[in-house]
C-alpha cells in the first residue's frame, strides 16, 4: 500500500486543526501532512478559496460526512495557483442557484413568523436576485426583514466577501453557510443533501486548475473512485 493511501486510511477527520501524532487531523492539517508542509490547517500548498472553504466545512459537516473530505485533500495540494477568480464564481454560482433556495425553502416551513416572512418575499423575487449584481443583492439582504435569521445573516456575509474580493474570508463564508442551511432543514434527509450539496462544491472547486499544479499527487477521477468507496463503508 502507497504511503498516500495508508495515510488516508489511518487519519480520522475532527474538527478544528488536530493532532498530527495521533492521526486526527482536519482536512487542510491533512493536505499540509500530504504536502511535507509544518503541522496546521493553512498550508502554503493550498487555493486561499479552497482553504478557507474547506476548513469551514470541516468544522460544519457531523462525523461521518466529514470523513468524505479525506479523498480530496491529495487533489487540494498544488491549487495555489492562478484558478481562484474562478474558484469564486463557482461557488457564488452554487450559493445563488442551490444554497440559498435550499435554506430559504426551509425557513419557509420550519422558520419563525418573521424568518419565514422573509423568505417567502426573497423566494418570490429569488430568479431576479440571483441574476442581479453582487452589490444590488447586498442591498436586499442588508435590509432590516434580511436580518431575521443566522441563516440570512450568513448570506449577507457570503455576499460581503464576494465583494470584498478577500479570497480566504469569502471561502470561508461559503463554508459557514453550507452550516446554516443545514441546520434550518427540518429533516436528517434535507441536512444530509446540503452536506452533500458542500461536498461536491469542495470536488469543484478543488478540481480546477490554473496554470501551475502539482502532478505527484492524484487527479480528479482518483478522488471520485475514492469518495465513491468511502461513501460505501
Amino acid at each position: 500500500m502507497k504511503l498516500q493511501e495508508r495515510l488516508l486510511e489511518e487519519v480520522v477527520l475532527v474538527p478544528c486543526v488536530g493532532e498530527r501524532e495521533a492521526r486526527r487531523l482536519c482536512v487542510m492539517s491533512l493536505v499540509a501532512e500530504l504536502a511535507g508542509e509544518a503541522h496546521g490547517d493553512r498550508p502554503i500548498c493550498a487555493s486561499p478559496v479552497v482553504r478557507g472553504y474547506a476548513v469551514a466545512l470541516n468544522d460544519c459537516l457531523p462525523d461521518d460526512c466529514r470523513q468524505l473530505l479525506k479523498p480530496f485533500a491529495p487533489v487540494i495540494v498544488g491549487t495555489q495557483d492562478t484558478a481562484d477568480r474562478e474558484r469564486r464564481a463557482l461557488l457564488l454560482d452554487a450559493v445563488l442557484e442551490d444554497v440559498a433556495p435550499a435554506g430559504l425553502r426551509a425557513l419557509l416551513g420550519s422558520g419563525t413568523a418573521r424568518e419565514s416572512e422573509t423568505a417567502q418575499v426573497l423566494l418570490h423575487g429569488w430568479p431576479s436576485l440571483a441574476c442581479a449584481s453582487s452589490n444590488e443583492l447586498l442591498g436586499v439582504l442588508a435590509s432590516g426583514k434580511a436580518s431575521a435569521s443566522p441563516f440570512l445573516s450568513a448570506l449577507n456575509g457570503v455576499i460581503s466577501r464576494f465583494v470584498e474580493a478577500d479570497d480566504e474570508a469569502f471561502g470561508k463564508a461559503v463554508g459557514k453557510l453550507l452550516g446554516h442551511a443545514a441546520d434550518v432543514q427540518p429533516t436528517e434527509r434535507g441536512r444530509r443533501r446540503v452536506w452533500l450539496m458542500g461536498i461536491d462544491m469542495l470536488d469543484r472547486i478543488s478540481s480546477l486548475r490554473g496554470d501551475w499544479m502539482d502532478s505527484d499527487f492524484s487527479s480528479g477521477e482518483d478522488t471520485r473512485t475514492l469518495v465513491s468507496r468511502s461513501a460505501a463503508s
